[in-house]
């Protein structure tokens, strides 16, 4: 990407390839490049104001937080996602594998799933 940038400097460069492609398709091109720049330029100021929108909205929270006499402790503590232990355990070929009952029946146990009260971890 770096080679082509630097092609693209060079005003010879340029020329041969408007020489090349024509007057027409060079316009063409060009207004591709300024859509495609017009675009970008679109996403970053939606971004910039995304994020300014963001701080404005923290700083409301925290002056209400305020405003009551609370902290951000108070809210409570945010839940991590529970872990759900595993149910089952089979050990084949030296290997461990378990299952936690829930979901899709992985392939080892589909072997021995009429079986299944055998390998209860307990």
């Amino acid at each position: 990407m770096l080679d082509i940038i630097n092609k693209l400097k060079s005003g010879v460069f340029i020329n041969k390839i408007v020489a090349e492609i024509g007057i027409t398709n060079a316009q063409k091109l060009i207004k591709k490049i300024n859509q495609a720049i017009n675009l970008i330029e679109e996403k970053e100021l939606e971004e910039k104001i995304r994020k300014e929108n963001n701080k404005a909205a923290v700083k409301q929270i925290k002056n209400d937080l305020k405003k009551a006499g609370l902290t951000v402790n108070d809210l409570g503590e945010v839940k991590s996602k529970k872990i759900i232990k595993p149910k089952y355990k089979i050990t084949i070929e030296n290997e461990v594998h378990t299952w936690t009952g829930r979901g899709r029946i992985p392939q080892v146990f589909k072997e021995v799933k009429n079986d299944l009260d055998k390998y209860l971890i307990k």
